[in-house]
């Protein structure tokens, strides 16, 4: 009895032995098979927080009718559309732009204050506007900059702004360099709009999503959205005579990529319809 009970006992252990190897085995697959589901899953809820993001960032420009209010440069060598240093150029460290992702670049204004310069004057640096006509009068501490729209297209300045009457008011300050210009040209200025906000979108160094606002070249802050990210390529495409659809491929760094197609500026005009509005 002791003999048959001492087999039957190895017996149990062996069986025991086995079952517990079988589904040590299985939770350690399930285990695998999880964590791949939830990896795959983060991925591209990552993915889609970025096309959303991209999503937004475009459909601002439909509060404007002008041109050259978006602007797509590589990491690499950020630059503006005029050749100088974009404001990411001056990122340092990890928050620096990747080189192989591309950055978007928008920037939004207030249609509601738009008003026509009837007066323009020029000293040194100094620019003084005279605007009427607005539906609504902006303060100083409404907006951080804004724009001229010219002959040669639309300027940027920052400054203050004085009322003047109840359909006028003043806008004393200098021209920044930014995405849009470089400089504002003397007597030609004909249209302004307050710029609401300036944003740019890019991939960072260690792959995390990154959104930084900015008046001119001036960063005011930097902040980060979602990780895992690869690049970013943004491609214009031409509808009719503009180029209003942006194609725009999301690659992660363990995923397939995403591509989104989004518009952006549907109602763009050229500049002269728009400053004789």
């Amino acid at each position: 009895m002791r003999g048959f009970s001492l087999i039957e006992c190895l017996c149990s252990l062996a069986i025991v032995a086995l079952l517990t190897a079988g589904i040590t085995q299985l939770v350690h697959r399930s285990s695998v098979i999880l964590g791949t589901t939830s990896d795959a899953l983060d991925q591209r809820l990552t993915m889609t927080k970025a096309g959303l993001v991209l999503s937004a960032a475009l459909a601002a420009l439909d509060r404007t009718h002008l041109p050259g209010m978006v602007s797509i440069t590589n990491g690499s060598n950020p630059t503006t559309p005029f050749g100088s240093p974009h404001p990411a150029s001056g990122l340092t460290g990890n928050t620096r732009p990747r080189s192989e992702s591309d950055i978007l670049s928008v920037i939004e204004v207030e249609p509601r204050y738009r008003g026509r310069i009837v007066r323009s004057s020029f000293s040194g640096s100094t620019i003084s506007l005279e605007i009427c006509g607005g539906v609504e009068q902006p303060t100083s501490i409404m907006f951080r900059s804004h724009l001229a729209v010219g002959l040669h297209g639309p300027c940027q300045l920052t400054g203050q702004i004085e009322r003047r009457s109840s359909d006028c008011f003043t806008l004393s300050g200098q021209a920044v360099a930014g995405l849009i210009s470089q400089s504002c040209p003397a007597h030609s200025l004909l249209e302004y709009l307050p710029v609401l906000r300036e944003l740019s979108i890019y991939i960072d160094r260690t792959g995390e999503l990154r959104l930084i606002s900015h008046v001119g070249s001036r960063i005011l802050e930097n902040q980060p959205i979602a990780r895992g990210l690869r690049s970013l390529d943004i491609t214009q495409l031409a509808v009719g005579s503009h180029k209003n659809l942006y194609r725009i491929d999301v690659h992660a760094t363990s995923t397939r990529s995403h591509r989104f197609i989004f518009a952006g500026g549907l109602t763009q005009d050229a500049l002269w319809n728009e400053i004789l509005l």
